[in-house]
């Protein structure tokens, strides 16, 4: 979420300041409503922020669900147990904290939306953390940036940079914030800007998948590119998308998260 300066100019010197554009934010969406990714246990936890950059206090609150869109429960350590909605009172220039921390041996997967109702000026975002396999010590941060992002074939097309040379591995996630079940094309292209290939997904309406571009277009091991999302056919959709960029354990394990653009 970028800072925003407000500038007064005098009636003598009056100038027109253009309004500031998040990356991959399309007009009439606001930014960090929805978080595309939550994951728990098996070496991972996500860590949850809510912060009310208002004058004024407000209240949030996050709905969790599976990635089939039904109501989930993970557990926060600060909640003392498993939860399906986190939420208070922020005051001006609050923040709340939330990990989820089951330590379970299989990594529960899902996704939060804010409340419609929640208050104007709060935003929420979440870092994925991981451990190292052989320490079990947490390790690595990726920051999420939660848009909600418009596609419409030839129009608005979100594209993620990634990076699969020397060993790395790239993987994307989404979330189908439309009403309607949605059909998509994910589009792999190589550092030349030439399609490696191409492959169907048809996501009903608050539903969550994710995968790696190695298991969906597999000529693209080896390779640096970009990764579009298309709504074909003159279909419009609403999606929340992030990407991760990671290394193998026989490496040693880093994460980063990869830059959405539209």
């Amino acid at each position: 979420m970028a800072l925003l300066a407000v500038l007064s100019a005098s009636a003598s010197n009056a100038q027109t300041i253009p309004e500031p554009k998040v990356l991959g934010q399309p007009p009439g969406l606001a930014p960090g409503r929805v978080i595309p990714q939550l994951l728990d246990g098996n070496q991972y936890r996500t860590i949850v922020y809510a912060v009310n950059l208002g004058a004024a206090a407000e209240s949030f609150g996050l709905d969790l669900f599976n990635e089939d869109g039904t109501p989930a429960s993970f557990f926060f350590s600060e909640l003392q147990g498993p939860q399906s909605h986190i939420g208070g009172t922020l005051q001006p220039l609050g923040v709340s904290v939330f990990h989820t921390n089951s330590g379970a041996a299989v990594t529960q997967v899902g996704w939060a939306t804010e409340f419609d109702n929640g208050g104007p000026d709060v935003s929420v975002y979440a870092i994925i953390e991981s451990a190292d396999p052989l320490t079990g010590k947490w390790t690595t941060q990726s920051r999420i940036i939660a848009d909600e992002l418009e596609v419409l074939d030839n129009a608005f097309e979100p594209r993620i940079f990634y990076d699969q040379t020397n060993g790395y591995v790239c993987g994307v996630a989404m979330v189908n914030t439309s009403i309607i079940t949605s059909n998509f094309v994910i589009d792999v292209l190589d550092e030349n800007g030439v399609l490696l290939g191409s492959s169907p997904l048809i996501l009903m309406p608050k539903h969550h998948t994710d995968f790696l571009l190695k298991d969906l277009v597999p000529a693209s091991i080896g390779h640096a590119g970009t990764v579009t999302v298309q709504a074909p056919g003159g279909s419009v959709a609403t999606i929340v998308l992030m990407g991760i960029k990671a290394t193998n354990y026989t490496v040693g394990w880093t994460q980063t998260s990869l830059p959405v653009i539209q």
